[in-house]
């Protein structure tokens, strides 16, 4: 093909994504599915209840900080997945809060970066 044709069939494709499935986007089937495992509902609970949960789950999580910051799970003895980060994004969203602001240097302390 000729670089002229070639350029022709790379604007069409652009400009008409469909040409590449053969139908318009809005005859693709539809997906019935749900992220979470059953139906969602809110938890049944207020602001504080919610809050004074986060805060005792952060005060058990400190007696399992490393000195460098990262949450070590008691069983495994070692840093999992992505406790240190959801321990800290805990802790700033107490603080901003204004709840137990004496937990704020264990919630930096979560983040290397800082």
């Amino acid at each position: 093909m000729s670089k002229h044709i070639c350029g022709l069939v790379v604007v069409l494709v652009l400009l008409h994504p469909r040409l590449l499935v053969g139908q318009p986007p809005s005859a693709a089937p539809s997906q019935q599915y749900s992220l979470p495992a059953r139906p969602w509902q809110p938890v049944n609970a207020n602001r504080q209840q919610i809050l004074a949960t986060l805060e005792s789950l952060c005060r058990f999580s400190i007696r399992h900080q490393a000195p460098k910051g990262a949450i070590i799970d008691p069983f495994l003895h070692r840093e999992v997945q992505y406790a240190t980060p959801y321990f800290a994004y805990a802790v700033g969203t107490l603080v901003a809060a204004g709840k137990a602001p004496d937990l704020l240097p264990h919630g930096i302390a979560g983040c290397p970066a800082l």
